[in-house]
């Protein structure tokens, strides 16, 4: 099973993929020995905003049906100088529900910042669903 799912990971990150599954899991030791090179995922970089803006950048970590969940965001200000973080246990949950909580933990605590009522403050989620 080991070599298996091994295999199945060398053809999802893109090496192998003109070779047989059952090759692979035949060769694993070859498919080993060769240097991996790390491609570059797209990711999203730190955009200047507006004098005065913040921006929250919010994540929940959950995969698909209810399991025990972390809720994280960074809030920084139009330097890109981190001004805060949190990170809250937020028990069973599914994906949806996880970013949701997210987007509201991050609305409390700047609502609770009397400094903070005037800024304009961007909250930026990778769930379309939970924006919407």
């Amino acid at each position: 099973m080991v070599k298996f799912r091994t295999a199945w990971w060398f053809k999802y990150t893109g090496r192998g993929t003109n070779i047989p599954i059952t090759s692979m899991i035949l060769n694993l030791k070859d498919l080993c020995a060769e240097p991996y090179k790390v491609h570059k995922t797209s990711c999203e970089f730190w955009v200047h905003l507006p004098v005065g803006a913040l921006k929250f950048n919010i994540d929940g970590s959950t995969r698909g049906k209810p399991r025990t969940v972390v809720i994280r965001g960074v809030l920084r200000d139009c330097r890109g100088q981190v001004l805060g973080i949190f990170s809250s246990y937020v028990g069973l949950q599914d994906s949806n529900t996880t970013k949701i909580l997210a987007i509201h933990k991050a609305c409390m605590l700047c609502a609770a910042k009397a400094n903070f009522n005037h800024k304009n403050i961007i909250i930026v989620s990778d769930s379309k669903v939970a924006v919407s």
